[in-house]
């Protein structure tokens, strides 16, 4: 079983894994991994010179890195980025854990009484489906390395009820710790609910002790607690990003499983396969597919139906509670779940519960095969059921094709109309009022569902002329590894590893001094400054500042109160010059590099100061015409010392810098403000070194988003340093937990080798 999976790794992987110096897994132009290759390549760079980055400094003037919990530096795999090139270890990256997702899979089915070959099928069927292999597409980095550790999760939970024994603790403690460390919450959230929801109803069957429902919250207060370190830092970064305090109703809506991507189940392209034709469904096609193959579904089906009870009882029900969950706001449970369930207004992109649809399903397609194993033959009835669903997917093909070609005003016209007015296609409006764009993807759509029905009826065909018993079986199974397996090659796609530098990133290269930023809006080139150097004063990150988003939409002209995480362009603002910024990349058509006049500098000495302690005042005076950041700073409290206006400032400068700490003197003849052009972050510290006349300093937001510190009259030597307190505690925390856990595992493995 393993040594299948394995082999299936290596068909699908190994051409790239060889190519590792040129190509990396993803589609170029839409993926994230233009964030996450710059972000491992920075993190890990850094943490070989011996730092562990706290601080990024090339994105929103200055952000959060390790307290971003998608650096996931913690995370034991991403350690091969410290030992292996770049394109070799993110290739290297996504090619273990989908290994390891099919391999925990299988060890699950098997716990369960599947027999190698049924597990191995679970194993395969769920590491190729949609909603799991199109993370490669996406470049989903984290969201792939938390995928695995769910069936280790389940299998855990099962273990423990079924045994009571202290090592499925301990398992369960590993795999949520791994889910936590891998960088995507959302994933560990999700899983989180299901097992909630799967264990409840095991527990609700069983004798009802109280020992198990005790494991399964030390499990989670296991792994909480050996994460600590990165978890409270997470949470802290997170309570001063625009997420805080969850997000609005329509945000949170976002991405959920549109109910006509059902269809994605045996079609993946029904709506386009952004090769031949655009996506033109809505969201996104690697958020949207549920695909799991016409013979898996025809072996789930089985196993569902007619499967061993003991095997088949609970993951039935799991699905269509899971497929519910995916359906999001197209539900109404939605908004119940909403206002509700604690943490489930932190995220959108409710379609990624498809993860734990296709774990159960694929469970459920090695039970059904095992079912056909043991009995040899299929019920009739459901062999009349699937010559049924092929002969109706022909006909809709038909009719489909029949609806395309008949002008706007067929069917699939007015289909198409009405989700493009629900919101949230993939293309842009005027696509779908353009005539021929109808044609063509009715037809191509109607070629997809027709191949659907071919494969449904060569299954059909199998089940009533097959030799019953492990013919038929293995028949089976062989059409639905070939299914994932096929399309999984179709979009295994590659990338450049290093594509040509943009234009306008050469030309800021050549002229921009040290301290000068950029602003690229592009969101598929926004992190590249952690690659080549530059610092950007925009870029693409969920976590980003509340203060930093508020402020950047005030200057688009966006209310604030509307910020989030992304914003468009509009226009340049005179409040980029005290971001130090010097370029600004316009975004086609015009594609131009504007370079700006007199950026400021680094530091600045100034003796004229405004209080004014609330946001909308502060933006407010910032876009005033005549206010000069150079001469006047806001600030939100009085400060302590205070300035003298109108006085010579003195002298400061920077000794030394690196992502998380500035060393800094200073010399002044009259108390002044020392405003510093990097982002506030309330981690930041000022630390009195030898030679400071002054004893203590603090650290206040000035100008909203930059950092100012209070200096008396005399000599200053001061070091703001980003140490955020969670950190520091996190740190212990996770240690003493990390020791705790260890120490019983060895007791446990040790009590084990006795028996």
């Amino acid at each position: 079983m393993p040594l299948a999976l394995f082999v299936l790794t290596l068909l699908m992987f190994g051409g790239v894994l060889i190519d590792s110096g040129q190509r990396i897994l993803s589609r170029q132009g839409n993926s994230d991994i233009v964030y996450y290759g710059p972000a491992r390549q920075f993190g890990f760079e850094q943490l070989w010179q011996g730092n562990l980055a706290t601080w990024n400094p090339h994105i929103f003037s200055g952000a959060p890195f390790f307290g971003n919990i998608q650096s996931a530096m913690l995370y034991p795999p991403n350690w091969i980025y410290l030992a292996l090139p770049l394109g070799l270890a993110l290739n290297l990256d996504m090619t273990i854990h989908f290994f390891l997702a099919g391999l925990f899979m299988s060890l699950w089915c098997r716990y369960r009484g599947l027999s190698p070959a049924g597990a191995g099928l679970a194993g395969a069927l769920f590491m190729f489906s949609g909603s799991c292999f199109l993370r490669i597409y996406a470049g989903h980095l984290p969201l792939l390395a938390a995928i695995p550790w769910i069936p280790l999760l389940f299998l855990s939970l099962e273990a423990m009820l079924d045994r009571g024994e202290l090592k499925w603790i301990l398992l369960g403690i590993l795999a949520v710790t791994m889910q936590l460390l891998a960088g995507h919450p959302q994933v560990a959230y999700f899983s989180g609910i299901a097992a909630v929801i799967y264990f409840g109803i095991l527990w609700a069957r069983s004798e009802r002790r109280l020992k198990p429902c005790l494991g399964f919250v030390a499990i989670y207060a296991g792994a909480v607690a050996i994460t600590a370190m990165q978890f409270l830092a997470a949470l802290e970064t997170m309570s001063e990003g625009t997420r805080s305090g969850g997000t609005r109703l329509e945000f949170a809506s976002i991405a959920s499983l549109p109910p006509e991507n059902l269809l994605t189940l045996i079609a993946p392209f029904v709506f386009g396969d952004m090769t031949s034709i655009d996506y033109f469904g809505r969201w996104h096609l690697w958020e949207a597919s549920l695909f799991f193959g016409a013979g898996g579904l025809a072996l789930a089906a089985l196993g569902a139906a007619y499967g061993e009870k003991s095997l088949r009882r609970f993951a039935g029900p799991m699905v269509l509670l899971l497929v519910i969950l995916a359906l999001g706001a197209y539900t109404p449970l939605f908004k119940i779940l909403y206002a509700c369930v604690p943490g489930y207004s932190l995220f959108r992109v409710h379609a990624r519960f498809n993860i734990l649809v296709c774990l159960f399903l694929a469970m459920l397609a090695g039970v059904g095969f095992d079912q056909l194993v043991k009995t040899g033959a299929v019920p009739r009835e459901m062999k009349i059921a699937v010559l049924v669903i092929g002969i109706l997917l022909a006909v809709l093909a038909a009719g489909l094709t029949l609806s395309a070609s008949s002008g706007g005003g067929g069917l699939w016209c007015r289909f198409l109309k009405t989700i493009d007015a629900t919101g949230g296609c993939f293309l842009p409006a005027s696509y779908y009022q353009d005539a021929a764009f109808m044609k063509k993807t009715g037809l191509f759509a109607a070629g997809q569902i027709g191949i659907a029905s071919g494969t449904v009826l060569l299954i059909a065909l199998l089940m009533f002329v097959a030799r019953p018993g492990r013919p038929l079986a293995w028949g089976l199974l062989l059409v639905a590894v070939l299914e994932v397996f096929v399309i999984g090659l179709r979009t295994r796609a590659s990338m450049p590893l290093r594509p040509p530098l943009p234009a306008p990133w050469k030309h800021a290269l050549e002229k921009a001094a040290e301290e000068d930023r950029i602003l690229d809006w592009n969101l598929k080139q926004a992190n590249l400054g952690m690659v080549v150097g530059l610092e950007n004063i925009w870029g693409y990150d969920p976590t980003v500042s509340k203060r930093y988003a508020e402020f950047m939409s005030a200057t688009q002209g966006i209310p604030p109160d509307q910020a989030t995480h992304k914003l468009k362009f509009k226009r340049i603002a005179k409040q980029f010059s005290m971001l130090r910024c010097r370029f600004v990349f316009l975004p086609a058509p015009e594609a131009q590099v504007i370079e700006l006049p007199a950026p400021m500098g680094r530091l600045h000495l100034i003796q004229e100061v405004r209080v004014i302690p609330d946001r909308d005042g502060i933006l407010d005076a910032l876009a005033e015409p005549d206010f000069d950041p150079r001469r006047t700073v806001i600030l939100e409290s009085e400060p302590d010392p205070a300035p003298a206006a109108d006085k010579p400032g003195g002298t400061a400068s920077i000794v030394r810098s690196d992502t998380d700490t500035i060393e800094i003197v200073a010399e002044l003849s009259d108390p002044a403000i020392l405003l510093i052009t990097d982002a506030y972050d309330k981690g930041w510290r000022a630390v009195a070194l030898a030679g400071s006349s002054q004893p203590s300093y603090q650290v206040h937001p000035a100008n909203y988003v930059l950092r100012a510190v209070p200096l008396a009259a005399g000599k200053h030597h001061l070091r703001l340093e980003y140490a955020p307190r969670s950190l520091a505690a996190g740190k212990w925390i996770s240690l003493a937990s990390l020791l705790v856990y260890l120490a019983i595992g060895i007791v446990a493995i040790s009590r084990q080798i006795r028996s």
